[in-house]
């Protein structure tokens, strides 16, 4: 027995209302919501549905979301300073697209100019995950290998313990350091593909290192995949080095020593600098720049740098000793990154192995570092903000005092455990916790159904996708939702802007109760 509520309607198939007119979509990260009065109704191909947002100023922009970015932003006094037109946080990115994008207007790192590039690290080997707390690999103690976290997986390595680095705690901001002396060096396996491939999409490679002596009398090594240039079958690479000049110096091996740059400011013993390389390609025009602590310091177009598929060493030139220094950190992305990328992972550097730079902090007082969140999440902004600390994001929170019924309540601080904006009998934290939806009474809901955010590869335990984890969230179809649907419980379907055509509905001999949130229409349905 299938019970649904609320009634038929005309010829377009089963129609689903509610008397509540209002609908309220909430996003977890996103800091964007919808809330929806009888106003707001529309007709698509003759089907009434709930689609909209409130706009007292009339600029394109929900007036919550605006409130929440005025809230966060020390340049902004009211939603009518906030303009469509405008661009706060400089990206590149008008602040009307970036609310219709849902990123955040006031952080250029979640703009979309710029994103994480995550999919292109070929070679990440990085200190934080050394494990040098461990009984087996405690402070001092030597690395016979440095792991890979990027696609290649190439794993550095020493064999030889009189050769192999050691692990230095604290040394970056914090974080660990790899510490080399003149004798030390780490070697990468030879690879099945080139170790880098310039030829096509170019590099660009960033590190983080910290001279403990200026070399007299040779080069101290830091980075090589070169081989001899003298060798035709196997062309040469590049080689890095701090110079007997106390400058960062990087260049390529084949004949004729096609490409050389060098940083005109001299490193400093015991103090860390940060470089880039960023390498476009051999054509004319395809330039090759180096940064230096985030700015281009010199740069060169229509050099080369040819690839191979020889073994990657660290700290080892032939004929030159080991830089004595400690590395922090080694990045290499298999194409030329946009200006507006690179400056992305060398502020992520910067604020994490310096402290410095606008990604030393943490912007949105939530405990995790901005740099951190750009990694993790693509944005400094993107994690929930707390700061009444009641478990609650204060966006979610937020939103609810701006929509229907929240006149009763006068500060997010009264929304929390001890809350029930509903009604419903569960507190507001619970209903945040299970992605339920607050502004309703859905205490009793066992499985949601959303036409348009839904999947079928969810559990349907909660009303928004991803949370409070990966797979809970709506399904997509009514059919998916009474198969999974155990015997007595409540199914709420969520008003969507598309018909569910579902076919043939079959409770299987199940007691459900089909319960609607906002408008929806059945189209060719049956019951079973």
């Amino acid at each position: 027995m299938l019970a649904i509520f609320y009634g038929w309607g005309s010829s377009e198939g089963l129609k689903l209302t509610v008397d509540r007119l209002d609908r309220f979509y909430y996003r977890a990260f996103k800091s964007h919501m919808k809330t929806v009065a009888a106003s707001s109704l529309v007709s698509l191909l003759g089907i009434v549905c709930v689609y909209g947002f409130t706009d007292s100023d009339a600029d394109g922009m929900d007036d919550v979301w605006e409130q929440v970015v005025v809230d966060g932003s020390a340049d902004l006094d009211s939603i009518e300073d906030f303009l469509a037109e405008g661009d706060l946080d400089l990206d590149g990115v008008s602040n009307k697209a970036e609310f219709l994008a849902g990123s955040h207007p006031d952080d250029f790192y979640s703009g979309g100019n710029v994103s994480w590039p995550a999919e292109s690290i070929i070679h990440w080997y990085r200190t934080d995950l050394v494990d040098f707390n461990s009984e087996n690999q405690p402070d001092g103690s030597s690395l016979n290998a440095w792991g890979d976290v990027g696609s290649a997986g190439l794993a550095m390595n020493q064999e030889n313990i009189d050769q192999a680095p050691v692990i230095e705690n604290a040394v970056f901001n914090g974080q660990p350091g790899i510490k080399f002396d003149s004798n030390d060096k780490l070697l990468g396996s030879v690879s099945d593909v080139d170790i880098l491939t310039p030829q096509i999409d170019g590099f660009t490679l960033f590190g983080v290192f910290r001279p403990d002596v200026i070399p007299t009398a040779k080069h101290g090594a830091l980075l090589t995949n070169e081989t001899s240039k003298y060798a035709s079958a196997n062309p040469s690479g590049f080689r890095m080095a701090v110079t007997t000049y106390g400058y960062f110096s990087m260049w390529s091996t084949e004949s004729g020593g096609n490409l050389t740059l060098a940083c005109p400011n001299d490193v400093v013993a015991g103090e860390p600098f940060q470089f880039t390389v960023r390498y476009e390609g051999a054509e004319p025009s395809d330039l090759t720049e180096l940064y230096m602590d985030g700015e281009i310091v010199t740069s060169l177009s229509g050099k080369t740098i040819i690839g191979n598929k020889n073994a990657f060493w660290m700290n080892a030139i032939g004929g030159k000793q080991s830089q004595v220094g400690a590395w922090g950190e080694l990045i290499i992305i298999n194409r030329s990154l946009s200006h507006s990328e690179t400056k992305l992972v060398n502020d992520y550097l910067s604020g994490k192995l310096l402290g410095e730079g606008p990604l030393a902090g943490d912007r949105d007082n939530n405990g995790i570092p901005d740099w951190a969140q750009v990694e993790e999440f693509g944005s400094r902004l993107f994690h929930p903000t707390d700061k009444d600390g009641d478990g609650i994001d204060d966006a979610w929170e937020l939103a609810l005092l701006n929509g229907p019924g929240g006149e009763a309540y006068s500060s997010i601080t009264q929304i929390g455990a001890g809350s029930d904006f509903d009604g419903d009998g569960m507190n507001d934290l619970d209903e945040y916790n299970l992605g339920k939806i607050a502004s309703y009474a859905d205490a009793d809901v066992s499985i949601y159904v959303d036409g348009d955010n839904g999947n079928d590869a969810l559990d349907g335990r909660s009303a928004q996708a991803g949370w409070p984890d990966p797979a809970t969230g709506p399904l997509l179809t009514i059919g998916a939702a009474t198969n999974q649907a155990e015997d007595g419980q409540s199914i709420l379907l969520i008003g969507s802007a598309n018909a569910y055509q579902q076919s043939v509905i079959k409770p299987a001999g199940k007691h459900l109760k089909l319960r609607v949130y906002g408008n929806a229409v059945l189209k060719g349905t049956s019951i079973d």
